[in-house]
């Protein structure tokens, strides 16, 4: 079975859940990730992260923007990968996600459990930011 590495990195993570919302950029982003998802392997990444994330360009790169939080969109797109059964998502989750605080970030508890209860029975792992990004721009 090919896996399929899948990045969650610092403090945010956001990306979809069913192709029937009204906003038309939701639905654009999920429809394109749809698509794509019939070609996705064993080298190929998805990254849910924040604005702030550094913006990767080249060939083969897509970016896709929504309106939803990291949380929500993680669960979308770990539900349409179950449905496909040629990949298995590996979840790195950035360590430094453990020392945000409430007073730097109002709703990070919430946040951090609404992610914990998404990773049983899933492959995770937690990695330092800078790992993260190393491994994603040696995948670009």
């Amino acid at each position: 079975m090919t896996r399929l590495p899948f990045i969650l990195p610092i403090c945010i993570i956001s990306l979809f859940s069913g192709c029937q919302d009204a906003n038309p950029a939701e639905r654009e982003w999920k429809e394109q990730l749809y698509k794509n998802l019939a070609i996705v392997g064993a080298r190929n990444w998805i990254v849910i992260a924040e604005s702030s994330f550094p913006a990767y360009t080249g060939t083969g790169i897509r970016t896709m923007v929504s309106d939803k939080t990291s949380d929500e969109v993680l669960l979308d797109v770990l539900n349409m990968l179950e449905e496909e059964a040629h990949v298995v998502p590996r979840i790195m989750i950035s360590s430094e996600l453990r020392s945000v605080t409430e007073d730097y970030a109002p709703g990070i508890k919430r946040y951090r459990n609404n992610i914990n209860k998404m990773l049983p029975g899933r492959q995770h792992f937690e990695l330092m930011s800078r790992t993260i990004n190393s491994l994603i721009e040696d995948a670009a």
